[in-house]
């Protein structure tokens, strides 16, 4: 389990999710780097996408060992308290649904 400084706890099998995501990154697009969206439509999913760095506020942008994450402000406000995990390919919040 990795905790964020807004207090969201990231699942270890997500932390592996956004690796494999980075190793993309570096291999195919260098200015690029995961990011955490909420899905506004229910609130129950969240996606792992990615982005260019340049685009980021390097506030939103936090370092897990050797990779990083996007996570925008109004994003961390949502899921601060939660843990987000990756089951099955999807992002998905351990136990309940973040603040719509």
């Amino acid at each position: 389990m990795h905790i964020l400084p807004f207090g969201t706890a990231l699942s270890d099998a997500l932390v592996e999710a956004i690796r494999k995501m980075a190793e993309h990154c570096r291999r195919d697009h260098l200015d690029f780097v995961p990011h955490v969206g909420l899905r506004s439509d229910r609130g129950e999913h969240w996606e792992l996408m990615a982005g260019p760095r340049s685009y980021m506020g390097t506030e939103n942008i936090f370092t897990l060992g050797d990779v990083s994450i996007h996570i925008t402000a109004l994003d961390q406000t949502k899921c601060a308290g939660k843990v987000l995990d990756w089951k099955d390919g999807v992002g998905v919040f351990e136990g309940g649904t973040p603040i719509v």
